[in-house]
Formats: structure tokens, sequence, C-alpha cells
């Protein structure tokens, strides 16, 4: 009886061995896309201060501002432009989260946007936001009169639609291209709101790389980027914010494209107009 007790005992505690195995794996691919690299910010960024002459930038956002280390990637491509401005980087990023969650008191995007004057604060609010576009205007107005005060200019992130391969976050009804629209129109509609807000058209930038290179710009999900997708998305915050074109070296950083792929890119992206509009002008949408 005292064996059998004890191997069922041993049968359990394989077991809950096993659940949180699992669960730690679950928990490791969680931190890979919630915030996993924000832990290393200060190991990964160049600078560790503003420097005169340079360019502050905060980015205030999500998953798609973290994930593949977009801050630092603009940050790199700076540094690897002579004609560009030392880029310092900051930000503030968590998973799922809407612009709502930055603007409320005591958040950590307005701690650090009331630490210092910024050149730049970039906006990036959740992609889903879209689908309900009074509350996408209302935090977007919220937003604004929370970093306009610590910022010569903020920036919006244009987000993307999701769903072009399924996966976890699924295909939207009408499709990829109806959802398109609705961020294109979304996003026109917020800057026209704002006079003084500029953009980055990453939304716009992705439209046509799917529709003029037939690449796919998002990974497994259907929603977070792939390579192409933060080399595009890396190249677009870049040039909106220094006006400058993406520098030949981009496709070394980060991510890693073939040379052929990596030129097409940069080609498109420099008929892409770095800030207004944020269409992706196509007929009819």
């Amino acid at each position: 009886m005292n064996t059998d007790a004890s191997s069922v005992g041993t049968i359990v505690t394989r077991t809950l061995i096993a659940f949180a195995a699992v669960a730690l794996a679950g928990a490791l691919v969680f931190d890979d896309y919630g915030g996993f690299e924000r832990l290393r910010m200060d190991e990964v960024r160049l600078l560790d201060e503003p420097v005169p002459g340079g360019l502050s930038v905060l980015f205030v956002g999500n998953s798609h501002t973290y994930h593949y280390d977009i801050p630092f990637i603009v940050e790199r491509l700076a540094a690897a432009d002579p004609g560009a401005a030392p880029m310092f980087v900051d930000m503030a990023a968590d998973p799922g989260v809407t612009l709502s969650h930055h603007v409320a008191p005591g958040s950590r995007a307005r701690a650090i946007a009331g630490s210092r004057e910024w050149d730049v604060i970039i906006l990036q609010n959740r992609s889903h936001a879209v689908l309900d576009p009074e509350v996408f205007a209302a935090e977007l107005d919220a937003s604004v009169r929370a970093f306009e005060p610590h910022a010569r200019r903020v920036v919006l992130y244009q987000t993307w639609a999701w769903g072009e391969q399924g996966g976890a976050f699924g295909r939207r009804p009408g499709g990829t291209e109806r959802m398109n629209a609705l961020v294109m129109k979304t996003y026109e509609d917020g800057m026209t709101a704002h006079p003084g807000l500029e953009g980055a058209p990453v939304g716009g930038a992705f439209a046509r790389v799917r529709q003029e290179l037939r690449l796919p710009v998002t990974g497994g999900d259907g929603n977070h980027l792939n390579d192409v997708g933060a080399f595009v998305a890396s190249c677009v915050v870049f040039t909106s914010i220094t006006s400058r074109p993406c520098p030949e070296t981009a496709d070394r950083l980060r991510v890693r494209l073939e040379t052929r792929m990596a030129a097409d890119l940069l080609k498109l992206l420099r008929e892409t107009p770095p800030s207004k509009p944020l269409s992706d002008g196509a007929p009819g949408r």
C-alpha cells in the first residue's frame, strides 16, 4: 500500500513538473512578445542620455512597438546614417494595451514623458482599436493632450490590417483589404482632427509591400511582424522622424533579408511619403 501511495505521489509530482514546464515555456514565449526585450533596454540602446545636437525619441505603444526592438532598430538606423543626428530612444510599451493605458495617471509612459523635454514622442495604439473609430478618436484626443506638452513633435504610428495569414488573431470579416481600408480611414480622420500631429505611415507602406512586392509582413499569428515587416516599419518610422531615406545598411540591423529583397523594399519605401497622408495610394480605399 505504501509502495502504491509512493508511486501515485511520484506520478503526481512528475505531472505537476510537466505542467510547470509547459507553463514556463508559455511564459517565456509570452515574455518574448510581452515585453522581455524591455528588460534589456539599457543593454541594447546606444546612448544612455540625449546628446547636444541629437534627437530624443520616446516610443509609446504595445507589442507592435517592442516586438523586434523597433525603437532600437530606428536608433541604429540613425547611427548608420552619417547625415542623421545621434538618436536617444526610450520606450513605454506593454502587451496588448491601448493608448488609454498610457494616458492613465501614474502610468510609466507619463512618468517618462515628464522626465525631460522630448524632441519626438511616437504614439502607437492597439491595432484592434480601429474597430471602434469613436473610441479610437477619444483615445487619440486624450493622448495628444497628455503627451504634446512634453514634446516638440508628436507622431502617430499607424498600425495595419491583421490576419493576412490567419493565425491566432484570425481573419477579419471582409478580408485584409477591408480591414486595411478601415485602418486608413480611422488614422486619416485622427490626423485631420489634430493638424499638428505627424504620421508614420507603417500600415500604408505594408499595403504597398503586399500589393506591389507580394510579400507578407506579419508572422504566424497574422498580426505581429516578421523580418520584412520589422524592416519596413523601422524604415518608415526613421524616415518619418528624420525626413531622411532609410540607409542602405538597414537590412543588417536586427533583421536578415536577401540583398535583392532589401533593395526592392528600400526602393518602394523611398517612394512612400514620410508623413501625411497615411493612405496607401490605392484607388477606392
